[in-house]
C-alpha cells in the first residue's frame, strides 16, 4: 500500500505544480506594452514651471507605447527630444533626450503624477563642464480663455507703436520684435527679435518672463503688471495695460 501511496502524492503534485502560472511573467508581458491610448492622450500636453532658478516649458506632444517625443524651450532656446515612458502605479516616468548637436543640450529623467498632473525630475548635461545639473519641477498649462482677465491672446504693442511688437504663445513663450532705432521701420533687415519664456501670477496680475541672452533688452529677467481695464465713459474705453522694468505695453484691439 505504502508505494501506491507515495505514487499518488506524486502525481497530485505534478499535476498542481504544471497548472501554476507565475505571475512575474504576466506582469513583465504587461509593462513592455508600454502606455494604454487612453492615457497617452491624457499625458499630452504643455508644462511650465521651474529649471533651477529660471522657467522651462516642456511640450509632450507624441506617445505610442512607450516611444514619447516633444520639446523643450528655455529661454527662447528651443530643443526637440526623444526618448521612452513607462508606467508605474499613478506615475508615468520619462526618460529622454534631446538631439546633443547643441553644446547645451543634455538628457531628462522625469516622471508625471497622473493624479496631479504635475512633472518633477532632473535634467543631465551631455557636456557638464558648461552646464550643471538642474532640478525641474512643472505644472500643466492651462489653455488661456476670453473669460480670464488675464489672458494673453492679444498681440501688445510697447508705446502704443506697431514698431514694437509683444506676441505671447500657449506653450508658455513669448516672441518680442522691435527696431532698435526708433522710426527705422523701413528697413526690415534691422528688425530684431528676442524670444523667452513666460509665467503668469493671475492672483496678483503679475507676468514674469526671462529673455534669451540679448544686447538690447534688459534686465533679462522681466516682471510686468497688469492693470485692469476699465470704462471711462460711454465713448471711452481704457484697455488693460502691461508695465514694468521700464516698459509699457499695450493690447491691440480689432476694429
Amino acid at each position: 500500500m505504502k508505494p501506491l501511496l507515495l505514487a499518488g502524492l506524486f502525481l497530485a503534485v505534478t499535476f498542481f505544480a504544471c497548472n501554476q502560472h507565475p505571475a512575474p511573467a504576466a506582469a513583465t508581458v504587461a509593462a513592455g506594452a508600454g502606455i494604454s491610448d487612453s492615457l497617452a492622450i491624457r499625458a499630452m500636453g504643455t508644462y511650465t514651471g521651474r529649471f533651477g532658478r529660471s522657467l522651462i516649458t516642456v511640450v509632450i506632444n507624441y506617445i505610442s507605447g512607450k516611444t514619447v517625443s516633444g520639446y523643450d524651450v528655455h529661454k527662447g532656446l528651443r530643443r526637440n527630444f526623444n526618448g521612452e515612458v513607462t508606467q508605474q502605479g499613478a506615475l508615468l516616468n520619462f526618460m529622454v533626450k534631446e538631439p546633443g548637436d547643441n553644446a547645451y543640450d543634455g538628457s531628462f529623467t522625469f516622471s508625471l503624477d497622473t493624479a496631479s498632473w504635475k512633472i518633477n525630475g532632473k535634467w543631465l548635461p551631455a557636456d557638464s563642464s558648461r552646464q550643471k545639473a538642474q532640478e525641474i519641477s512643472l505644472s500643466r498649462r492651462v489653455e488661456d480663455n476670453e473669460d480670464d482677465p488675464f489672458h494673453l491672446s492679444y498681440l501688445w504693442l510697447s508705446n502704443g507703436s506697431t514698431d514694437s511688437t509683444l506676441h505671447f504663445s500657449s506653450d508658455g513663450t513669448c516672441v518680442l520684435e522691435f527696431y532698435p532705432n526708433t522710426g527705422d521701420s523701413t528697413s526690415t533687415s534691422q528688425l530684431v527679435t528676442v524670444k523667452g519664456n513666460f509665467e503668469k501670477d493671475t492672483k496678483n496680475r503679475i507676468l514674469r518672463i526671462e529673455w534669451e541672452k540679448n544686447e538690447f533688452i534688459k534686465p533679462l529677467s522681466m516682471k510686468l503688471t497688469m492693470d485692469s481695464s476699465r470704462q471711462e465713459n460711454d465713448s471711452m474705453y481704457i484697455p488693460a495695460k502691461l508695465h514694468g522694468d521700464g516698459f509699457v505695453f499695450t493690447p491691440m484691439m480689432a476694429g
